[in-house]
């Protein structure tokens, strides 16, 4: 295409395949989804389009592609950007039709991250660095370290069970109360496990009645 203007440069397209006439743009916003709050304006979150275009959230949780070619697109969350405070997930992909000069829009949700911290305590010659700390829903878990400490960030807000894994222990251990928590970004969650060695049970030998 060939544009010719009297007295000031002629306006080009921005990609040189694309032409001007076919282009559009594309928009939406990102919010943080808050169990029992409303949501709240999501920044710095990377957007992905089409697996080669990035643009990120401003501080509204807005974010805006221009010189967008017309047609279905894929339109996603970068989770290789991620910031800090927002948790890692499986957030889907959208797909926005681009119409001619006109923004289609395609809005996001994402959780706010969490941390777990506590301390295991046990008797001595129970091996600490072998017990595992499980997070449930999600399939989530990380190791003891040898001084019984834990700690797991990046855990998305929710209700949970946190219990103890003590497979690995090395001896038999008496059952572990589960814990639950309502789990919320400002108020990280400590807790406090106790294990004790399974008490093994003496067999007990029957008499024949009237036996002295």
């Amino acid at each position: 295409m060939s544009l010719s203007f009297v007295g000031r440069t002629p306006w080009r397209p921005p990609h040189d395949s694309v032409p001007y006439l076919v282009i559009g743009a594309l928009g939406g916003v990102v919010t943080v989804d808050h169990p029992g709050k409303s949501p709240t304006p999501a920044a710095g979150v990377a957007i992905l389009l089409d697996d080669y275009r990035t643009v990120s959230s401003d501080r509204f949780g807005r974010y805006r592609f221009e010189d967008v070619p017309t047609g279905a697109h894929r339109v996603r969350i970068d989770p290789r950007h991620l910031p800090v405070d927002f948790a890692d997930g499986d957030y889907r992909t959208e797909t926005a039709t681009v119409e001619l000069h006109r923004t289609a829009r395609a809005d996001f949700s994402i959780r706010a991250a969490a941390a777990i911290a506590g301390h295991v305590e046990a008797p001595k010659g129970i091996r600490l660095s072998e017990v595992v700390v499980r997070v449930e829903p999600g399939g989530r878990y990380t190791f003891v370290d040898e001084n019984g400490v834990f700690r797991m960030e990046g855990v998305p807000e929710g209700d949970y069970q946190v219990k103890v894994d003590t497979a690995g222990a090395g001896e038999p251990i008496a059952p572990v109360a589960t814990q639950t928590v309502a789990l919320r970004a400002e108020e990280p969650a400590s807790f406090r496990f106790e294990l004790q060695r399974a008490v093994k049970e003496l067999p007990i030998r029957s008499l024949p009645v009237g036996s002295n």
